[in-house]
């Protein structure tokens, strides 16, 4: 579809997207994206420990329309003036053989704090998966509702987006269960070292269901949320940027598990603890 076309059928905030990325880009054939916020309920972050986690999708949103390049440049641009355009060649981040994800991350030069970090996370770590295709680049324009640092995973949804968004102009076509897993491995760019919770929050994400989840091995389970309850959800107003100032205290807690789980298996060595 045109861009052109969503101005018709959108209203709001969505309609002037649209408007934004033709007065960009020019009216181009477009896809249009949504990925929503996600409120944890119960099991705060275990996913990566093997726990269960109960998530609810929400009514605030991120909203992306994209398209694809005939080079290999990803220019991004977000309706909100705070951000700055995103311009990067995928070709010249220094990846040209198949790398180990973690090792490149360590070497690579991040800016720390820049929106712009999250969309390379995605598009770089597609790139390494498929190093020796001839990708090309897209045009992207963002809008968010969800809060930022507001722990609602407004940095996720950007990750989720643009993953999906790549794989998409470029035919690459990866089951949800897998691409869950890429999506928090890809975010890991920004220097966090979290699990894929969110993410699959914002996949497998149902409305009016609670989508009790694990992983090793990923299980997912649906439950109608009760008729008669509803979740107030607040917000406080005390930002938490996991990519600047939160990441060190987000990274201790995610080391503090490691550890006591070395301590436990050290001073407990009769228990079996293969499923913890």
């Amino acid at each position: 579809m045109k861009a052109s076309y969503y101005i018709e059928k959108l209203s709001g905030k969505k309609k002037q997207l649209a408007e934004f990325y033709i007065k960009i880009f020019g009216d181009q054939d477009v896809y249009f994206l949504r990925i929503p916020a996600r409120i944890n309920l119960l099991g705060t972050h275990i996913e990566h420990r093997g726990g269960y986690v109960n998530y609810l999708t929400i009514d605030r949103e991120l909203y992306c329309i994209f398209s694809k390049r005939e080079d290999a440049k990803v220019v991004a641009h977000n309706l909100d003036k705070k951000y700055q355009p995103v311009e990067f060649d995928i070709n010249a981040e220094g990846m040209r053989e198949k790398v180990d994800w973690v090792d490149f991350i360590r070497k690579a030069k991040i800016i720390p704090g820049e929106w712009g970090n999250y969309i390379k996370a995605s598009v770089l770590y597609i790139k390494n998966m498929f190093i020796d295709r001839n990708l090309y680049g897209m045009n992207m324009c963002f809008y968010g509702e969800i809060p930022v640092g507001a722990g609602l995973s407004s940095s996720s949804a950007v990750v989720v987006a643009s993953m999906m968004a790549f794989c998409k102009i470029n035919g690459i076509e990866i089951e949800k269960e897998k691409l869950v897993e890429m999506c928090g491995e890809a975010e890991w760019y920004v220097g966090t070292r979290g699990g894929s919770g969110d993410h699959a929050a914002m996949i497998f994400g149902r409305k009016n269901q609670i989508a009790h989840l694990r992983f090793f091995p990923f299980q997912i389970e649906y439950l109608p949320f009760p008729e008669d309850y509803k979740v107030i959800c607040c917000n406080s107003l005390i930002q938490a940027k996991k990519s600047k100032e939160a990441k060190n205290e987000f990274n201790e807690r995610i080391a503090c598990y490691e550890i006591g789980f070395s301590f436990i298996k050290k001073n407990f060595p009769q228990y079996n603890f293969q499923y913890l």
